[in-house]
């Protein structure tokens, strides 16, 4: 009986992954095909989208201000037929627009832009090829975008442009793939991996040479004092990062550290917490703004501290610590789902050599912090979920973890609803509870999570009638708009990868995924600043680059990872266990879902970043782990030892070259 019951959840299990993975992509697609608010458009050649021809950049447009810059698409009708008969013409744009026939207003639409999928037709008497025709679009999100067709005349590269009173030349066809020229300044991981040839090669060599040594001593590489050693490693390395970089850094580098500066400076001239619309960043939850700001008044109050100013340690010093308990939490978390000792050390080295990590470690903002106690309160799910029938107040040291998560950072709600789904789940199917039990755990926990953080969301309710105000939305106010290139977005912006491999820094202007792993595997979106050539010089910049090519079969195990993780999640035989590996695969989903979305909603290139989605680093580590693993116990027959020799001078040289790109 309990046997068949376990094999009705199970089949419950597919279908629900199936339908969660199948719903998710249909709600991409409408979203992305049919809603007002989304700025997705699909080219035809009957009538193409165009736009001015501006240079591709990362600058910020339209925040702080008013006026919406207007351009103008005008041509002659030369080779309209000479019958000086009427005709319709078909239009649509991106934003509101006027249309002026021979100089005279003949149509406008005043709008804001949400109507832009669909075709207007004006009917223009008495058309010949001496006419005109000129429309002036403004777009207050993005970039004019025109899209008309008036037989046989249709938006091409015929139109001429002037955008803002700049006469920008013709028109082109509108791609959110174009690359950012400043890319092709800096060099490229080829042109790296000539210049660090030979300490790579070197690299390589002490892998091979300790792997033949290890097999020769016959050393038990499963041992958990080899986990020992390589968090100790691991935490003199981010000591030397700390006081020799770190601290090095500005505190006004990194992706809008001003303006999470100015989130403290809020706190201490107006002792309270700032409305979203008070500043560009001040829309986070203020949990670590004020642990952050209490110590900068602490190390201020202690003057100099070994020569270093104490203000600036006390803000350092919560995303540094964060950033180090981060590589702890991977290596627990590994640990407490069961995984091989020799498994859990690769996890270990994941965490501590990851650079999305390690940048924003270093950088000031509330994300290492978020992502500490959010893997926190991972490791307390993935707790109850392996353990059968946990007592109440894990439950609530669970509930205290996110109640922290969601006063620190939006994404909190994500880890919190994946985690009562799989929990409550788990204690009605696994440990047997009765609804009412289940039922009162889990209000137990939000009740404790809303106590810690409700106040915040009811504050952006009542004030904007948004719970999750933020930059992202619709702000209200007529300087609160904002909008980076490209604006818009294709089909081809989310199914295109490989400028990352060729050209990394900036190459979030090509595609998502390039997005993606340029900044999961190096500092790609090169601090928030605008161009490459401005990159603050205490990286290793020659290490990071070539990173790029060694990352790409640590890339390839993560996938492996996930799909030993996706059996362990359907087939394992310990309804725990399977609970926490479909817990943590689910959390990943939901954040790539996230990433997606958030990239469709708002088509700028920098919200595509690794860095976003910072708070499943445990969880990839454990992926990895569990991808190396396979692959070194693959490669153990005898036959196979020159194979695992490549393995592990591989390993060595991604581990050192990552590490290094930030610590040469």
């Amino acid at each position: 009986m309990g046997r068949e019951k376990s094999s009705r959840w199970q089949r419950v299990q597919r279908l629900g992954a199936a339908a969660l993975v199948l719903g998710s992509i249909g709600f991409l697609i409408v979203r992305g095909g049919y809603s007002p608010h989304v700025p997705f458009i699909s080219q035809s050649e009957q009538a193409p989208w165009i736009t001015a021809p501006a240079v591709v950049s990362a600058e910020l447009h339209q925040w702080g201000t008013e006026e919406v810059p207007v351009a103008q698409f005008s041509r002659q009708l030369f080779d309209f037929p000479a019958n000086d008969g009427p005709a319709v013409l078909k239009l649509r744009a991106m934003g509101a627009y006027w249309v002026y026939f021979n100089g005279a207003r003949i149509a406008q639409a005043d709008a804001d832009g949400h109507n832009f999928r669909q075709f207007r037709s004006i009917e223009l008497p008495a058309v010949s090829p001496a006419d005109t025709l000129q429309i002036d679009v403004a777009n207050r999100h993005g970039p004019p975008l025109l899209s008309l067709q008036m037989a046989p005349i249709v938006s091409d590269s015929s139109w001429h442009v002037s955008w803002d009173g700049n006469d920008l030349g013709n028109a082109v066809v509108a791609s959110d793939t174009r690359i950012n020229p400043l890319a092709y300044t800096v060099e490229t991981p080829l042109e790296a991996l000539i210049e660090g040839r030979v300490a790579v090669i070197a690299m390589f060599a002490l892998g091979v040479v300790g792997f033949l040594g290890l097999r020769a001593s016959k050393a038990p590489w499963s041992s958990a004092r080899w986990q020992v050693a390589v968090l100790l490693t691991a935490g003199l390395g981010w000591i030397f990062l700390f006081v020799r970089k770190f601290l090095e850094l500005p505190t006004q580098v990194g992706f809008d550290a001003r303006h999470h500066l100015y989130y403290i400076d809020f706190l201490r001239e107006h002792h309270a917490v700032p409305l979203a619309t008070d500043g560009w960043s001040v829309y986070h939850p203020p949990l670590f703004y004020a642990a952050a700001g209490a110590l900068q008044w602490l190390g201020s109050a202690l003057g100099s501290i070994g020569g270093v100013e104490g203000a600036t340690l006390g803000l350092k010093l919560i995303p540094f610590l964060a950033g180090f308990g981060n590589v702890w939490v991977a290596g627990a978390l590994c640990r407490r789902l069961g995984l091989t000792s020799s498994a859990v050390v690769y996890g270990l080295l994941f965490g501590a050599v990851l650079p999305m990590n390690i940048y924003s470690a270093a950088y000031f903002s509330n994300e290492t912090f978020h992502t500490f106690l959010a893997g926190l309160a991972m490791l307390a799910t993935v707790n109850l979920l392996v353990e059968r029938d946990a007592p109440i107040a894990r439950v609530a040291w669970l509930a205290v973890l996110l109640g922290l998560c969601l006063v620190t950072k939006f994404t909190a709600i994500l880890v919190s609803a994946v985690a009562g789904f799989f929990l409550l789940v788990k204690w009605l199917s696994v440990d047997r509870m009765g609804p009412r039990r289940a039922a009162g755990r889990l209000l137990l926990m939000g009740g404790v999570a809303f106590a810690c953080a409700g106040w915040f969301y009811l504050r952006n309710w009542i004030e904007y009638g948004d719970p999750l105000m933020a930059n992202w939305g619709n702000m209200p106010g007529p300087t609160l708009a904002w909008w980076q290139q490209p604006g818009f977005h294709t089909l081809a912006y989310f199914t295109s990868f490989g400028e990352s491999l060729h050209h990394p820094y900036l190459s979030a202007f090509h595609s998502f995924w390039d997005s993606v792993y340029s900044t999961l595997w190096g500092d790609g979106g090169i601090a928030g600043r605008v161009s490459p050539r401005d990159r603050h010089p205490l990286w290793n910049y020659t290490f990071m680059s070539l990173g790029y090519w060694v990352a790409v079969p640590a890339t390839l195990l993560i996938a492996v990872g996930a799909a030993r993780a996706g059996a362990i999640a359907f087939a394992d035989p310990d309804p725990g266990r399977r609970a926490a590996f479909s817990f943590l695969l689910t959390l990943i989903y939901a954040v790539l879902f996230g990433l997606l979305e958030l990239a469709l909603r708002l088509p700028y290139f920098a919200q595509g970043k690794a860095s976003y989605g910072l708070v499943v680093t445990a969880p990839l580590a454990v992926l990895f782990a569990l991808g190396a693993d396979w692959l070194d116990r693959a490669c153990r027959g005898p036959k196979l030892v020159a194979l695992r020799a490549l393995f592990f001078g591989w390993l060595a040289v991604f581990t050192a070259a990552l590490f290094l790109a930030f610590a040469g």
